[in-house]
C-alpha cells in the first residue's frame, strides 16, 4: 500500500485536501516534490478548492509508491516553509504557535489556517545569490506530508511536533492573519528580504493592497466582497476570451500586447483568475489583486478609480455585509449517518475496554518498566444527534459482561434522568453523591448528618472520613454519632457495574468503595474544573508563619527556602514569575518539591475527632483554619513552583517556559491559578469524552496531565466532528445588530430602558403568536432574574452557563436566543495561561476583530463582525464559551427529529455553523412587524398599514383565517393575556368591513393609535375594538380620570362619602 493510500483517507476525515506526489524514485526531476501518480498530474491545484472525489482518491491509491500532500488554499490551509535554519527562532516569536509542523533536508514548515485571502510568496535575499529565505503557501500551491520519501535524502519526512495534521483538524490549526505576515515579513527583512518597506504599494502577487487605496484602510472587507463580485466584475474588463474554467476563469492578458507579436486571437489564456484566489499572468509572472487588475485594464494603472468603479460596479459601501466564504465549513451528513459515526466510535472505544482488561492484567503478573498508556478520545458531536444515548446503551451493554464502567456528567441535577435511561436498558446505575447533597432516603438531610463536623473537616482542609467518620484513637474506635443513619455511610456499601459521578469528582482521588474502572465516559464539557480558584499568598506573611510538625534541621530549611523566594519575588517585581528570578535564587524544581512537602506537614495532624460534640468543631475550626489555610496555601505555591521549574527543564515537550501561566507576582505578592488535572485514580483506563464543545486534543491532553511526546502517538486523539442536518419543519432565522450586549440590556452599568422594553416586547409579540403553545427563551441569567414576572407565561427559561444535558425544551414552538456570553479579554486570558503553563496577555482590552460570514440554507452568505484571540490556547477558551455556549442553546431545540413546524430566532451577531432560512438586522425585524400586538386579517391591508412583504402578510392572514373565535379563545386561555377584537371599515361603497385582533400587553398606545396606523391605508369610516381602551394609553388615563370623578361626585352629593375624612 503506497503511503498516499494508506493516509489519504485520514487526511480527508481531518478536513484537509490530500493529493498523491510522484515518487521519490520516479525519474521525472520534480519526483518526490511535484503532484503526480505514473506521471504529473496537471490539474491538481483544483484540489485547492475542493477534496477530491472517492473515485479519484480510489484511483490514486492504485499507484504504488506514490507519497502524499495536501493543497493549500483548501479551507483555508496555509504552510510556512522556512529554508533559513537561522530564520526558526526568530520566527516562533512573531507566528502563532507552531503546534503542527515537519521537517525534510532542512528547516521545517508550519501548518496554519487563515480565514483571509493571503497569496503564496516567495522569499528570496537579495542578487546575486539569490538565497532562499521562507516560501509562503497558499491557494494554487501544496506541500509534500511526512510519510513521503524526500528525494534528496532518501529519508521520511518526519513530524518535529507533537500534533501532525494526521491528529488535528484543519478547523483546529492555529489562526494566520495579514497581522502575523506583516510581523513575518519584518524578520525577513531584517534577515537579507529585499523589498521596500511595506507602506509602499506593490504589483506582485498579492491579493489586496498593502496600502491604503482611494483613501481608504486596508480592510479585509473590501477584499472579499471584490473576490466574491468577480463573476459581476470580469466582464467588463475587456479580456479577450474571458472562460469559465475550474476553479475560476482563463483569458488572454489584452491589457498588454503580446510578447511574441501573435494576432490577438491567436494568444494564449495566459491570464488565470482563482474563483477566490490569486490572479497571475502566467507569461510575464505578474500577479494582480481585483484593485490592481482592474486598475491596469481600465484606468491606466491609478489604483484609486480602480478601488471607486469596483465599489460602484458591485455596490459595495464602506463595511460591506457580503463576505466571500462562510466561516464554518458545512459538515453535516444525514442523521442516520450521524448515529452510524457516534456508534463506530463506541463500538471501537467497546474493543478499547476489552484491549485494556487484557492489559491491566498481564501489568499484575508481569509489571512492566514503562507504564501502559490507555487511549483517550475526544468526541466533538453536536447537540441533540444522540451521543448521551448512544453511549448509555453501549455503557450498558459493558456493565452486563460484568465490566465496571464510570459515566460522568456536568451535575447531580442530570443523574436521575441517566439513572431511568440506564435501567431501560436493564442495568442498576448508581449515583455518587457528596456530603452536601440530600440523602434520597431522606432528602430533608444532607448525606452527612453531622453538618458541623463536615464544615470543620472541610474549613480545615483535612480528610474527612479519617478525622470526623470513623478512626482508631488510642485503641479503640471512635465513630461519628451519625454513623447508622449517615447516608454516605449508605452509599459505601452499594455495589454497581456503573457509577454515575459528577465532573468535579474526577479531579480528586476516587472513593474507595467506587471499583477501578474498566472504562470511563465523560459526557459534556468538563475542562473548567481544571482550573483552580487562584490563591494568593503574601511574602511578608509566609516569612512570618510558623513551621510546625517538622524538626528544627527541617524548619531551618524551610526559613531559608522562604527568604530565597522571596528575593525572588522581589527581584521579579510585578507580572509574571520568571524562571531566571528562581534561578539565579538556586531554587530549582527537587528543592521546591521538598519545601511542599515539608509546608503541608501541618496538614497531616489529627485535630478533629469523630465523637467531638457540635461545639468542639467550630470552635477547634475557628482556631486552626488560619494556619491550616497558609499551610494548603504555601504547599500548592512551592508545588506549582516545583512543576513550573521542571517544565522549564523540558521545553522540547512543554513550549516556552521563561515565564510562568499560573504564578503572577502583584505588590508582593504570589497569586497561584494552578491546573488540577483528572486525577490519575481514574486514569487506568480507556476515556471517551464526548463534548459539544470539545477543545483542540492538545488542550485536553493537558486536562489530563498528559504531555504530546514527538515521534510517539497523542496523548489524546481526536474523532472527527459529528453533525447532523436538521429537520426540514424547523425554521431558522438570526437577527443581528440587535441592542443584546449585556451592557446594552442594562444587566451592567446604566439602564437602558428602551432597549430593554423592545427586548420585551419582541419576546411577547413571539410568545403571543404561538399561544398557548410553549415557546424557550435562552439568555442571560440577570436577565431573567430581572424580568421573570414580565414574561408571558407561556414562556420557559433557561440561561448561558447552565446548558449541557438539558432537555425541557425539546418539545417547544419556537425557542429565542438572545445574546451570547462575551467574557472580558483578561478573564480568557487568565483561564488560557493556567492551561498553557506559560503567560498569555495581548496589548489592549479588546479582541482581535475580523469579518465572519454566516452561510444561509440557500448558499448565499452574509457577513458579520467577528472577534478571535491570536493565541490557540486562548481562542479555544473564548470559542467554548462563546460560539460553544451558542451552540448548546441552539441545541436545546433538539431540531434533528422534529416532526411539526417550529421555528428558532438566533438574535446575536455570532456566526454559527447552523444554516439559517433568512438573516435580517433588528431594525428590519422590526419594521415587518411594524405595530406589534395588531393582527390584521386583510392581507392587502397588512402590507399598507404594518408594511410586511406580501410573504409575511400572507402568513398572518392565512393564520388568523383559521377560526377567529377559536383564535380568541386560545389567546384569552392564558391566564394575564387579553385580546380585542377590532372591526374596521374604509370610506368608500366597495369597502368592506375588515376583523383583526389586537393584544394590548404587545400593542403601544390607544384607540386614536390604532385610528392613525390603520389610516395609513386611507380615511375610516367605521372603528369598533371591543373592551375598554388600551391598558396605560393616554385616552384610557382620561378616561378613568373623568370617571373617577364622576363617581366621587355622586357619592358626595348622596352623602356616602366625606372628603375631608383622611381615613
Amino acid at each position: 500500500m503506497s503511503v498516499f493510500a494508506a493516509t489519504a483517507p485520514v487526511l480527508l476525515a481531518r478536513g484537509y485536501s490530500p493529493i498523491p506526489i510522484l515518487p521519490h524514485d520516479h525519474p521525472h526531476k520534480a519526483r518526490g516534490k511535484a503532484p503526480g501518480t505514473s506521471r504529473l498530474l496537471l490539474k491538481w491545484n483544483e484540489c485547492c478548492d475542493r477534496q477530491a472525489t472517492s473515485d479519484e482518491i480510489v484511483e490514486w491509491s492504485g499507484y504504488p509508491n506514490c507519497g502524499v500532500g495536501v493543497a493549500c488554499g483548501y479551507g483555508g490551509l496555509i504552510a510556512v516553509d522556512i529554508d533559513d535554519e537561522a530564520l526558526v527562532e526568530p520566527l516562533r516569536r512573531v507566528l502563532p504557535v507552531m503546534s503542527v509542523a515537519k521537517r525534510g533536508r532542512k528547516g521545517l514548515t508550519a501548518f496554519y489556517r487563515t480565514t483571509e485571502p493571503l497569496p503564496s510568496k516567495n522569499y528570496r535575499a537579495p542578487s546575486p545569490a539569490k538565497r532562499g529565505l521562507l516560501d509562503f503557501l497558499s491557494d494554487g500551491k501544496q506541500t509534500v506530508v511526512p510519510g513521503s520519501i524526500h528525494p534528496d535524502t532518501g529519508k521520511p519526512y518526519k513530524w518535529i511536533t507533537t500534533g501532525d495534521l494526521l491528529n488535528t483538524p484543519l478547523a483546529e490549526l492555529p489562526v494566520f492573519t495579514s497581522d502575523h505576515r506583516d510581523k513575518m515579513e519584518e524578520v525577513l527583512r531584517a534577515h537579507g528580504w529585499d523589498a521596500p518597506d511595506p507602506v509602499h504599494a506593490r504589483k506582485d502577487a498579492i491579493e489586496r493592497p498593502s496600502k491604503p487605496i482611494g483613501g481608504v484602510s486596508r480592510d479585509d472587507d473590501f477584499s472579499r466582497a471584490f473576490i466574491a463580485g468577480r463573476a459581476a466584475y470580469l466582464p467588463q474588463l475587456g479580456l479577450a476570451k474571458l472562460t469559465p474554467v475550474a476553479g475560476g476563469w482563463r483569458s488572454i492578458a489584452s491589457y498588454r500586447p503580446s510578447s511574441s507579436g501573435k494576432a490577438g486571437h491567436k494568444r494564449g489564456l495566459n491570464l488565470a483568475i482563482r474563483a477566490a484566489g490569486a490572479i497571475i499572468d502566467h507569461n510575464t509572472g505578474e500577479g494582480f489583486n481585483d484593485i490592481t487588475l482592474v486598475a491596469r485594464c481600465k484606468f491606466n494603472d491609478d489604483n484609486g478609480q480602480a478601488f471607486t468603479w469596483l465599489c460602484k460596479t458591485l455596490n459595495v459601501e464602506e463595511g460591506p455585509q457580503i463576505a466571500m466564504k462562510p466561516t464554518h465549513k458545512d459538515n453535516r451528513v444525514s442523521l442516520p449517518d450521524a448515529v452510524a459515526r457516534i456508534e463506530q466510535v463506541l463500538a471501537r472505544f467497546d474493543q478499547s475496554i476489552h484491549d485494556g482488561i487484557a492489559i491491566r492484567g498481564r501489568e499484575r503478573l508481569t509489571p512492566s518498566l514503562i507504564q501502559p498508556v490507555h487511549p483517550i478520545v475526544r468526541v466533538r458531536s453536536e447537540a441533540g444527534v444522540s451521543k448521551s444515548t448512544v453511549a448509555i446503551r453501549h455503557v450498558a451493554a459493558q456493565a452486563k459482561l460484568g465490566r465496571r464502567l464510570i459515566y460522568a456528567i456536568p451535575e447531580h441535577d442530570l443523574a436521575h434522568q441517566v439513572v431511568l435511561d440506564f435501567a431501560s436498558h436493564g442495568i442498576e446505575a448508581r449515583i455518587y453523591r457528596g456530603y452536601e447533597q440530600p440523602d434520597p432516603a431522606d432528602p430533608n438531610y444532607a448525606m452527612c448528618r453531622n453538618k458541623k463536623a463536615y464544615e470543620a473537616a472541610r474549613d480545615l482542609g483535612v480528610s474527612i472520613r479519617s478525622e470526623i467518620c470513623e478512626r482508631e484513637i488510642d485503641g479503640e474506635s471512635a465513630h461519628c454519632p451519625f454513623i447508622k443513619e449517615c447516608g454516605m455511610e449508605r452509599q459505601r456499601q452499594f455495589r454497581s457495574q456503573v457509577w454515575i459521578v459528577p465532573h468535579a469528582l474526577l479531579f480528586i482521588k476516587r472513593p474507595d468503595f467506587i471499583p477501578e474502572p474498566d472504562g470511563v465516559v465523560i459526557d459534556e464539557s468538563f475542562i473548567t474544573n481544571a482550573i483552580s480558584k487562584p490563591v494568593e499568598i503574601g511574602m511578608a506573611a509566609l516569612l512570618r508563619f510558623k513551621v510546625e510538625d517538622c524538626s528544627n534541621e527541617e524548619t531551618d530549611i524551610v526559613g531559608l527556602w522562604r527568604s530565597r523566594l522571596a528575593a525572588a519575588v522581589h527581584a521579579n517585581g510585578d507580572g509574571p514569575l520568571s524562571r531566571d528570578a528562581l534561578t539565579a535564587q538556586e531554587i530549582t524544581a527537587e528543592i521546591a518539591s521538598d519545601v511542599s512537602f515539608l509546608e503541608a506537614r501541618r496538614l497531616f495532624r489529627h485535630r478533629l475527632r469523630p465523637d467531638m460534640l457540635g461545639g468542639e468543631f467550630s470552635t477547634t475550626a475557628a482556631t486552626h483554619k488560619g494556619g491550616n489555610t497558609m499551610a494548603r496555601n504555601a504547599a500548592t505555591l512551592w508545588q506549582e513552583l516545583a512543576t513550573f521549574l521542571d517544565e522549564g527543564d523540558h521545553e522540547d515537550f512543554y513550549g516556552p517556559r521563561e515565564k510562568s501561566g499560573r504564578l503572577t507576582v502583584a505588590d508582593g505578592k504570589i497569586s497561584v491559578a494552578a491546573l488540577r488535572p483528572v486525577h490519575q485514580d481514574w486514569g487506568n483506563c480507556p476515556i471517551l469524552t464526548l463534548d459539544a464543545t470539545a477543545p483542540p486534543a492538545n488542550i485536553m491532553a493537558k486536562v489530563f496531565g498528559k504531555i504530546d511526546i514527538p515521534g510517539l502517538p497523542p496523548a489524546v486523539t481526536s474523532e472527527p466532528d459529528v453533525a447532523a442536518m436538521w429537520s426540514p419543519h424547523v425554521h431558522v432565522r438570526q437577527i443581528t445588530r440587535a441592542r443584546v450586549s449585556m451592557s446594552k440590556l442594562g444587566l451592567v452599568g446604566g439602564a437602558k430602558p428602551d432597549n430593554e422594553e423592545a427586548i420585551l416586547r419582541y419576546i411577547r409579540r413571539r410568545a403571543l403568536q404561538a399561544a398557548s403553545a410553549e415557546i424557550g427563551l435562552i439568555t442571560y441569567m440577570g436577565f431573567l432574574e430581572k424580568y421573570a414576572e414580565k414574561l408571558p407565561p407561556n414562556v420557559i427559561t433557561l440561561h448561558f452557563g447552565r446548558l449541557a444535558g438539558m432537555n425541557t425544551m425539546k418539545d417547544v414552538a419556537g425557542l429565542i436566543v438572545i445574546g451570547r456570553q462575551r467574557p472580558p479579554k483578561a478573564v480568557i486570558e487568565a483561564e488560557a495561561s493556567v492551561l498553557a503553563g506559560y503567560p498569555i496577555a495581548t496589548d489592549g482590552p479588546h479582541y482581535s476583530r475580523a469579518t465572519a460570514g454566516i452561510q444561509l440554507a440557500d448558499g448565499s452568505v452574509v457577513g458579520v463582525p467577528a472577534e478571535f484571540h491570536p493565541d490557540p490556547f486562548a481562542e479555544a477558551v473564548r470559542w467554548r464559551k462563546t460560539e460553544g455556549e451558542l451552540d448548546q442553546a441552539i441545541g436545546r431545540i433538539r431540531a434533528h427529529r422534529r416532526l411539526a413546524p417550529c421555528w428558532l430566532d438566533i438574535v446575536t451577531d455570532v456566526s454559527l455553523s447552523v444554516r439559517p432560512h433568512e438573516v435580517m438586522t433588528w431594525d428590519d425585524m422590526e419594521k415587518e412587524g411594524e405595530a406589534p400586538g395588531l393582527i390584521m386579517a386583510n392581507r392587502r391591508h397588512a402590507v399598507v398599514v404594518l408594511g410586511l412583504s406580501e410573504r409575511a402578510a400572507k402568513s398572518v392572514a392565512k393564520t388568523i383565517s383559521l377560526g377567529t373565535d377559536s383564535i380568541y379563545y386560545n389567546i384569552e386561555s392564558v391566564p394575564n393575556e387579553i385580546v380585542y377584537k377590532v372591526t374596521y371599515r374604509y370610506e368608500g361603497s366597495k369597502e368592506k368591513t375588515a376583523n383583526a385582533m389586537l393584544r394590548p400587553y404587545v400593542f403601544q398606545g390607544g384607540a386614536l393609535a390604532l385610528r392613525k396606523l390603520l389610516e395609513k391605508n386611507g380615511p375610516l369610516e367605521k372603528l369598533d375594538i371591543q373592551g375598554r381602551k388600551l391598558k396605560d394609553s393616554p385616552e384610557a388615563k382620561a378616561r378613568l380620570a373623568r370617571a373617577t370623578l364622576a363617581v366621587l361626585a355622586d357619592l358626595e352629593a348622596r352623602g356616602d362619602f366625606d372628603a375631608a375624612d383622611e381615613d
